[in-house]
């Protein structure tokens, strides 16, 4: 079962090193929407994979689902089938590649038609310019731009995802700036641009570390006595 960790780079920021004994890894991670509400093991099965891909500073593993059912102690397909969903990681091979399999001979089939009908009406395109202009009212401009940009047009697809992503960008500047926080501690662009913006389409629903009752939890879970 080979198996991909999307933006590797995030979790493991050297690229010096033949093998790891850490792997970076957000604070944040227990109120991130990708595992809110989700099994646990879940969460669990993904710091496995992390610490798998670690040990060669790879981005991929090739492991037998066996090997790691017994080792994690979890279901392998019922955590890569929603860590995939999730846009955490990418099956290569095994019980999901006859899946992936089954798609291209659908595609050069009787539904090729409709596939290709389909991905013309989602066909969306931002050019640097439109970029460039959201790109200004971010107040840190320190981080790899071009990078940045590179992941803004291979994530956005359509444009109700664009005026999403300028809608979390507001609102994550906003809501820095009611907290007083100063431009050097903003998340560099092109990390914003990954995942990280998700988390700021609707603040208000996310469960996250600037909610009132998280932050009184935390102070109170820091504070208290043994």
């Amino acid at each position: 079962m080979k198996i991909q960790i999307i933006n590797w780079n995030e979790y493991v920021p050297r690229k010096d090193l033949k093998s790891l004994s850490w792997f970076r890894v957000d604070c944040d991670i227990m109120f991130s929407p990708k595992f809110h509400k989700t099994d646990p093991k879940i969460g669990w099965f993904f710091i496995c994979l992390l610490g798998f891909c670690g040990k060669k500073a790879i981005d991929t593993v090739d492991l037998p689902e066996d090997y790691l059912r017994d080792v994690t102690g979890c279901d392998p397909n019922k955590c890569l089938k929603v860590l995939e969903e999730n846009g955490l990681v990418r099956i290569c091979t095994d019980s999901y590649g006859s899946v992936t399999n089954n798609t291209n001979i659908t595609n050069n089939t009787n539904n090729t038609n409709i596939t290709n009908n389909t991905r013309s009406k989602e066909s969306f395109e931002l050019d640097n310019e439109q970029i460039e202009i959201v790109y200004k009212s971010y107040p840190k401009k320190s981080g790899d731009r071009r990078k940045a940009f590179q992941r803004i047009k291979k994530n956005i697809k359509s444009e109700k995802q664009w005026e999403e992503f300028k809608q979390a960008q507001e609102n994550y500047i906003n809501q820095n700036k009611n907290e007083n926080r100063e431009t050097k501690y903003y998340k560099n662009y092109e990390v914003f641009c990954n995942d990280f913006w998700k988390n700021y389409i609707n603040p208000e629903k996310d469960i996250n570390l600037t909610n009132n009752k998280n932050e009184k939890f935390w102070e109170e879970f820091i504070n208290q006595e043994d």
